[in-house]
């Protein structure tokens, strides 16, 4: 018996044992082609397809934009670092199933003991995890397929996709976007280098770059977050010098704890006061998004590999077909330039969201910021609802946004944590998966209201006990 039949059994067995699979119970609608639209098909979109499923939610359709399944998720395709910053011991998307985590997937082909010998799950592992997971819960995913619009509908959507190059329509009730780090925003790209050099000269990191094209170059690099670092461990065998800056004078490392340790904070701190869940998401833009050890450590052996703390760009220009930067006064010139700038957060960014973004609640709209703890980028981070649902900027306007839910890091502010992260899926799943359940009932709560007093067939009859009811002894003689 091979490993993976070996691991079916067990995860079939444990599936068993949790009782039979909910029977569908939401009604059907001959107007409509799927109840839930999932929106990607990586960790968050499985998670959440699986979740629905055994919440008895099964008309559910998952889009992903990638070719095929074979290069489905990031994680094997454009992701960098060699190592996940998530502790191998935190719960995914097996929603509390350990058949389904990745310790059993791991041990199953190399052994307890294999396992213990690592702390971080390698990227190249977790994307293959990721895939067995997919195939053995039998999640079917659409790709090749992108959601281009959104439709509100007198009830439901119409969602405007494009599938293999073709443009198709479905009508849908409830939407989830779990399109990854840039769900409802997209990279952020400096102004100073956009307005200043030709597309040719720059990249960003969410952007597939061919790092070969760059043997024997110098290159500069943007930022002193992971992307950064990880684009510059993989920049350097091919480059003559990779030069790293950061405005900051230290490199980030340590800023606030936030919501994390147990369920009570993380499954509650969206209903925390405004004020707190603000500051905390001030002081950690302050603080910046702490470097992984293991991320600097990469960096540290490569002697072509330069860091510059306390480096703000002043000036860039294209000249000669190189890149010109100015840095304190001091001129530098770089064969090509990486962005390591992170992502912009606004509905106004996202390609369905834009035509209504305007009526999107932002923090900016619901919580005026103290005077000197104002940040205009967390101002335009969407104010989600305790179900991750979009919520009106005037009530009364977009009844339909509590419909469309959001897992991605432009939740932060609103959860404390980066929604759809491998540590949030515990609670971020359940907390998506209740609001959709709930918006699907009462949608046809008349229907379901009924259902609730009408009287089930009796699955006996007196018969049954007849020969058991008590008769004076009187009657007894009588007979």
């Amino acid at each position: 018996m091979t490993w993976q039949s070996e691991l079916r059994e067990k995860v079939e067995r444990a599936l068993r044992l949790l009782g039979p699979e909910p029977k569908p119970w939401v009604t059907a609608h001959e107007d409509v082609d799927a109840d839930v639209l999932i929106v990607g098909g990586g960790q968050g979109g499985l998670a959440n397809a699986f979740a629905l499923r055994r919440l008895g939610v099964t008309n559910v359709l998952v889009i992903d934009k990638a070719p095929d399944e074979a290069r489905s998720g990031v994680w094997l395709n454009r992701a960098r670092m060699e190592v996940l910053r998530t502790p191998k011991t935190a719960t995914g998307p097996e929603l509390g199933i350990p058949e389904l985590g990745f310790q059993a997937w791991h041990e199953a082909q190399h052994g307890a003991e294999a396992f213990k010998s690592f702390d971080f799950i390698s990227r190249e592992a977790w994307g293959r995890y990721l895939h067995w997971f997919r195939d053995v819960l039998g999640i079917p995913v659409q790709y090749d397929t992108r959601l281009q619009r959104i439709e509100p509908l007198k009830k439901h959507f119409r969602v405007h996709l494009e599938v293999n190059g073709q443009p198709q329509s479905a009508v849908v009730r409830e939407i989830l976007l779990v399109t990854g780090i840039e769900g409802c925003g997209a990279p952020s790209r400096p102004a100073i280098v956009t307005g200043n050099l030709p597309v040719s000269l720059y990249s960003h990191t969410a952007d597939a770059i061919d790092f070969s094209q760059f043997g024997g170059k110098t290159i500069a690099i943007l930022g002193a977050g992971t992307s950064a670092f990880d684009a510059a461990a993989v920049a350097a065998p091919f480059a003559r010098n990779v030069h790293l800056f950061t405005r900051r004078k230290e490199i980030p490392n340590g800023g606030p704890a936030g919501p994390r340790g147990h369920a009570g904070a993380h499954e509650n701190f969206h209903l925390i006061p405004d004020e707190l869940r603000w500051e905390l998401a001030v002081q950690m833009v302050e603080a910046g998004a702490t470097l992984p050890a293991s991320a600097l450590q990469r960096v540290l052996p490569l002697d072509n590999v330069h860091i510059h703390l306390d480096s703000p760009f002043e000036a860039v220009r294209a000249e000669d077909g190189k890149v010109k930067v100015t840095i304190r006064d001091r001129a530098w010139s770089f064969d090509h330039l990486i962005l390591g700038t992170g992502y912009d957060y606004d509905p106004g960014l996202s390609e369905p969201l834009a035509p209504f973004a305007d009526r999107i609640a932002t923090w900016g709209d619901r919580y005026p910021a103290p005077k000197g703890r104002e940040n205009a980028g967390l101002a335009r981070y969407p104010y989600l609802g305790e179900g991750y649902e979009f919520l009106e900027k005037v009530p009364g306007t977009a009844p339909f946004l509590r419909h469309i839910h959001l897992s991605s890091k432009a939740g932060s502010t609103s959860f404390g944590r980066p929604v759809g992260d491998i540590p949030n899926l515990a609670s971020g799943v359940k907390g998506i998966s209740t609001a959709i359940v709930r918006n699907l009932y009462f949608a046809d709560y008349p229907l379901y209201s009924k259902l609730i007093l009408a009287r089930g067939k009796p699955p006996y009859t007196r018969e049954l006990y007849e020969s058991r009811l008590w008769r004076e002894p009187h009657e007894e003689a009588a007979e």
